[in-house]
């Protein structure tokens, strides 16, 4: 629907759910929690979190981002509807900019637990050690996204003095699981890892409780940080990009026009990703 000031809801996760709530006082925040919008939307809501409330105005409504195990989810509240889903004013989308800020939080408080799921990394030689910075990116064995991508970081990371720290996690059921099993039990280098020939064999007997520790335990931390696709990549900073866009991740790493390009600070999310 159009409202003032080019105001549209986009909604994502379902259609608006409106129902009747007795009327809330001028501090809407303040008085939404999850039984509000459990009520008002008749949604189980008991696995969910409430991460961040603000209030935005024309029209008054509270901002509430819910964590779901894995995802986060926007809603918007008013003293008798709620709405699940995506608010974008003048072109721009306010509901993704409220969610990054809380990744970027997020993933800059995680660096120690993605440092432990690293199954294998590429150093640059190149520059001096305390200067040198982290990358990590989350990938899939089965990704063909990733796979554009992969032989790339080489060269950035030498360029950007980097290290590239990769981080296998599949989102192709249990044949991608395996694969990355596969990679960690052959003790692979990130050399050994970006040749294709290996992915396109079924899994053998490579196997082993190293690798699927490291794989379980790189769910789990995929699951508490809210990573939804790959190829994401993170930053030690906290900031973020989500799909195979090397000219954004190159903006991204060498921390320059982030204004200009829309990065600021907040994750971006690109084309290509599964």
């Amino acid at each position: 629907m159009r409202l003032k000031n080019r105001l549209f809801f986009f909604i994502v996760i379902m259609s608006g759910i409106f129902q009747p709530w007795p009327c809330l006082s001028a501090d809407l925040c303040s008085r939404i929690n999850i039984s509000t919008i459990s009520d008002m939307a008749g949604l189980d809501l008991t696995k969910a979190l409430i991460v961040s409330k603000k209030q935005i105005q024309d029209p008054d409504l509270c901002q509430v981002i819910l964590k779901i195990p894995g995802r986060y989810i926007p809603c918007y509240v008013s003293d008798n509807s709620v709405i699940l889903g995506h608010l974008y004013r003048d072109g721009q989308n306010i509901s993704q900019h409220g969610i990054s800020e809380i990744k970027k939080s997020v993933f800059a408080i995680k660096t120690a637990d993605l440092n432990k799921v690293t199954a294998f990394s590429y150093r640059s030689s190149i520059g001096a050690a305390a200067e040198r910075r982290n990358l990590y990116l989350i990938t899939d064995p089965l990704c063909t996204y990733c796979h554009e991508i992969e032989p790339q970081l080489r060269d950035m990371a030498d360029k950007y003095n980097l290290q590239v720290n990769m981080i296998l996690y599949s989102v192709h059921g249990s044949h991608g699981t395996e694969k990355c099993i596969e990679a960690v039990c052959r003790n692979f280098s990130f050399s050994d890892y970006i040749n294709d020939d290996w992915r396109k064999k079924e899994p053998g007997k490579h196997d082993c409780d190293k690798g699927r520790l490291l794989i379980e335990n790189t769910r789990k931390t995929i699951s508490e940080i809210g990573i939804e696709s790959v190829p994401m990549f993170i930053l030690d900073d906290g900031r973020s990009i989500t799909g195979a866009d090397l000219i954004a991740l190159e903006i991204l790493v060498s921390q320059k026009k982030r204004i200009e390009s829309g990065l600021n600070g907040r994750d971006l999310y690109t084309e290509g990703s599964e």
